[in-house]
């Protein structure tokens, strides 16, 4: 074998882009980490312009086990909102406090990393649509046309996304004035009733200042 082509790298993300391409209908993505970047809001804001939903499902901060990450995909909620894609974050489990961890997985965030593409075309892998995850990491994972699994997949992206499970991401007129910027509100269920949540839901104020904190960092391209 050539030494050189046994030292070449390949990045997973290039070689998923022609599946997401060639989508027509919908797109259901599921990252734990989801740090999309300027390139990638603009990408996934084209998809949602040409008629393709678009339906992203993360952690959300109070179940994070990595705060700086949540930092850095927090400044893209409200752009990826306005172009029409669809954020969903992931509760905590009931019963169990929320997560302070730093690195370490706490048992109740989403690991699950997969992208169904139109109901058929299916990527599995350990890959979080993150710069890290794209560029540094050491990744893997399988893609595949497979209707039944996507299927399969995608009863679970339903399951996980239901209000009981997560929060949905919105923008609203606050106050219901007309003229006002839209801000961001988080929608669930609890015990039956429908519970909108206008900050990071069951988050101290301390956690959320040090989210605004480190959303100034210029440590984007290392989470």
């Amino acid at each position: 074998a050539d030494p050189k082509q046994a030292h070449d790298v390949v990045l997973i993300a290039p070689q998923l882009k022609p599946m997401f391409d060639g989508a027509q209908h919908q797109a259901l993505l599921i990252s734990p980490y989801f740090v999309p970047g300027e390139k990638g809001v603009t990408y996934l804001s084209a998809l949602a312009k040409r008629g393709v939903t678009v339906k992203v499902l993360t952690n959300a901060l109070a179940s994070t086990d990595e705060p700086e990450v949540h930092a850095g995909y927090s400044r893209y909620r409200i752009p990826l909102l306005e172009a029409g894609v669809e954020l969903f974050e992931l509760r905590p489990i009931p019963g169990r406090p929320p997560s302070d961890a730093h690195g370490t997985s706490s048992g109740e965030s989403l690991h699950a990393k997969s992208m169904i593409i139109d109901g058929r075309m299916v990527f599995v892998g350990s890959m979080n649509l993150d710069p890290r995850s794209r560029t540094i990491n050491t990744e893997m994972g399988v893609v595949v046309d497979c209707p039944e699994l996507a299927a399969v997949l995608s009863k679970y992206f339903d399951s996980a996304t239901a209000p009981e499970n997560a929060f949905h991401v919105v923008l609203q007129k606050p106050d219901g004035s007309s003229s006002a910027k839209p801000v961001l509100r988080w929608i669930a269920v609890d015990k039956g009733k429908p519970v909108m949540f206008e900050h990071d839901p069951e988050t101290s104020e301390w956690k959320r200042m040090k989210i605004s904190l480190m959303r100034v960092l210029p440590i984007e391209g290392m989470l």
